[in-house]
């Protein structure tokens, strides 16, 4: 019986340290978990251990992918209304080229344009 008690509290304290392990794991800077994870493999129970991370990461997965479903309708509206942006900014620029055109119909004789690189010169003739 008190053998039983002693496994217990023995696998109550290994079960507490891999989870301060696993904590240590998702806190700590990538470059200083080498020690951590050398306490893994200096215990006996390293197979627990990694039966805990692979839940643990299991969970962090479902969380991300509950957060990617959640956001997905809202990326999907915004590329939609990118869309229609595009296709209205596309409209206004024939529209500028069209009162271009009909500004030049009607100025033409008072103006003269040239152009010169990517700017245009303008000289009226009052």
């Amino acid at each position: 019986m008190e053998r039983s008690k002693m496994a217990e509290a023995e696998s109550l304290e290994t079960a507490a340290e891999h989870e301060r392990i696993l904590r240590e794991i998702e806190s700590t800077d990538t470059a200083c978990i080498g020690p951590t994870l050398r306490s893994v493999y200096d215990g006996e129970e390293h197979g627990r251990f990694m039966e805990k991370l692979e839940t643990r990461i299991r969970n962090h997965d479902r969380e991300i992918e509950k957060m990617c479903n959640f956001h997905y309708q809202g990326f999907v509206d915004s590329i939609t209304e990118l869309l229609k942006v595009r296709g209205e900014a596309q409209k206004l620029k024939v529209r500028r080229f069209y009162v271009i055109l009909d500004f030049l119909s009607y100025a033409g004789p008072l103006i003269s344009i040239k152009g010169v690189g990517n700017t245009l010169q303008v000289t009226y003739f009052l």
